[in-house]
């Protein structure tokens, strides 16, 4: 049987605060009075995972507002997102006896141009000059918590060509701008073995990261509810990446840089570089688990305890604290950018590679971040969701393009 589907957007009241869980799901309830929906037709909840959201759900589940069908999912844009970071910043592993495994060190050359990048951000005046160079403004976003805001500012210096940023770095170098990063941008962009692998590593990631760009787009807000989620979702990013790269490799852009980066190491005189490549590579993964675990000792609490102290002192002994506490965090970056910025020194000298070993040392930066979204379909907390998506995809999606459209779809 057919049945059609009408989606209206109906707005909650503006509040003056935030609610607790249980007021928001008194708000929810009475929208739906003032509807005439019934308790029981309430049956799918889209939410991130805060823990508001988490007490509304659980309250309108319960006795007092009997919504028994309700069904809660998390937000599928929030997981594309988290994939995103994770990327960057893979999930922790662990071995057999579940000890933990060194850290994965992942897009080391990509996160040596963020760093070295991200403070002129700040600059009026590099902003200026980057827009006269270019012809666009700036996109900012790295300041921020959103992983697509960042993607979309290394994916526009992309589109836009490094030899254009290059020029706009030896710019503000000549100009005495962001004396502390424009050098460091400069001396990564004209270094060739430096710049050649910044290349690979920036195709690759926005190749990967371009379905879950999309992925997030279409699946923010109330875009889940669009009976085409679940194309979006599986076709788009989740068959993909359980496919494993070969999609990636078809990617001509990126095999070029390959090639580019393959032919420059084979131009190089020999050397015993890679021992060395190898012990700096240790080093930074000792540093970044440092960074990691953050301040250890008298420092390791992120708040200090201040109970046994008279009232009156115990604002200014944990201000005292955090300060001396981000002392340590700081330097504790500092020596992890430190051991960074050697381990890309020396890989950048590195001895000839075939076109596969590069391309696997690129699948290491990615697959525990593919495993952590495949992860989330296979046994965590959107496996239901998904069902639920595949229960109500559209009979013919050139009906539905977004979510406001009406359509008709095939029965549950």
């Amino acid at each position: 049987p057919i049945s059609k589907l009408v989606q209206r957007l109906v707005a909650l009241p503006n509040l003056e605060s935030s609610a607790v869980g249980e007021e928001l799901a008194g708000e929810i309830a009475k929208t739906m009075a003032s509807y005439h929906v019934p308790s029981q037709n309430l049956v799918f909840a889209a939410r991130d995972g805060c823990s508001v959201n988490d007490v509304c759900t659980a309250t309108l589940k319960g006795p007092i507002f009997k919504c028994s069908n309700l069904f809660g999912s998390l937000c599928h844009s929030h997981n594309g997102h988290n994939t995103g970071l994770a990327l960057l910043d893979p999930p922790v592993q662990r071995d057999e006896d579940n000890k933990k495994l060194p850290p994965r060190i992942t897009f080391p050359f990509l996160k040596r141009w963020q760093k070295a990048y991200t403070p002129t951000c700040v600059s009026h005046k590099a902003s200026v000059a980057f827009e006269e160079i270019t012809g666009e403004k700036d996109k900012k976003g790295m300041g921020t918590v959103r992983w697509k805001a960042k993607f979309e500012n290394i994916f526009q210096k992309h589109t836009i060509g490094w030899p254009r940023i290059k020029e706009w770095a030896e710019r503000l170098v000549d100009e005495g701008l962001c004396a502390k990063s424009a050098p460091k941008i400069s001396t990564l962009l004209n270094h060739p073995g430096q710049y050649l692998w910044l290349v690979v590593e920036v195709t690759f990631y926005i190749a990967v990261c371009q379905p879950l760009c999309e992925l997030t787009t279409r699946c923010e807000g109330d875009g889940q509810l669009s009976p085409i989620a679940y194309d979006i979702i599986n076709d788009v990013v989740l068959e993909r990446f359980r496919s494993g790269f070969d999609w990636i490799w078809a990617n001509q852009n990126l095999m070029d840089a390959i090639d580019n980066l393959k032919n420059y190491q084979e131009a190089q005189p020999e050397s015993d570089i890679d021992v060395k490549i190898a012990d700096a590579k240790k080093v930074y993964e000792d540093a970044l688990e440092k960074a990691r675990i953050g301040p250890t000792g008298n420092y390791k609490r992120p708040k200090k305890n201040v109970v046994h102290l008279a009232q009156p002192l115990r604002a200014a002994a944990q201000a005292k604290y955090a300060a001396e506490r981000l002392i340590l965090v700081e330097q504790l970056k500092k020596e992890s950018d430190a051991a960074l910025d050697v381990y890309t020194n020396f890989m950048s000298k590195s001895t000839p590679a075939t076109v596969e070993e590069i391309q696997k040392k690129l699948i290491s930066y990615a697959e525990l971040a593919f495993k952590y979204f495949i992860d989330k379909y296979t046994t965590g907390p959107f496996v239901d969701s998904m069902e639920l998506f595949k229960l109500s995809r559209i009979v013919n999606p050139n009906f539905a393009k977004s979510c406001s459209t009406s359509c008709s779809i095939s029965s549950f």
